[in-house]
């Protein structure tokens, strides 16, 4: 194929057939080469490269992850975790009930005061001003009606019993004070 001899002069880009290429990279002949003149090849590629990179997980057993050593069956571990969780969070769940109730007893108790001094203050009888504080109240609210130097003061008391093992009761109230018309 060759003669042996060299084509260009020893510097790149400088032997016929070089116009508009650049460097070495070119797969042609090589003109810089001290040893010479000859063709330059691909690199060769064993059977991994030809069959090409493909998935690296895939060589891995079923079920074995990076960082992740298994040592004993895990099966029904989740079981059992939910099993220990599920008393926790029920009584938490039961915690926020009765919280959800003791604030709602607070704020009617707050309600039923109000209402009761507005109807106290335009002078109405103390069983009416009573009976209006009773009808926003909490069951078993005691109401409570005081009049004094035009003032006039209604007190709501109820107790919250709370539901569970634990039980025990909240006692929850409100007061308030309103100027007697006219």
């Amino acid at each position: 194929m060759g003669t042996g001899r060299a084509v260009g002069t020893g510097r790149r880009g400088s032997g016929a057939g070089t116009a508009g290429r650049r460097g070495d990279g070119h797969r042609g002949v090589r003109d810089g080469h001290a040893g010479g003149v000859r063709l330059r090849r691909p690199a060769h590629r064993g059977p991994a490269q030809r069959r090409g990179a493909g998935d690296a997980a895939g060589h891995r057993p079923p079920g074995a992850e990076p960082g992740v050593r298994r040592t004993r069956d895990d099966r029904g571990s989740v079981t059992a975790e939910f099993a220990l969780a599920l008393p926790a969070v029920l009584l938490l769940l039961a915690l926020a009930l009765g919280t959800a109730r003791v604030v709602l007893s607070q704020v009617q108790c707050a309600d039923a005061a109000r209402a009761g001094a507005r109807a106290a203050a335009r002078g109405e009888a103390p069983d009416v001003v009573r009976a209006a504080g009773a009808a926003v109240a909490p069951d078993g609210a005691a109401v409570t009606v005081t009049r004094a130097a035009g003032v006039v003061v209604v007190e709501v008391a109820a107790v919250q019993r709370l539901a569970g093992p634990l039980g025990g009761s909240v006692r929850t109230g409100a007061r308030a004070v309103a100027a007697v018309e006219g």
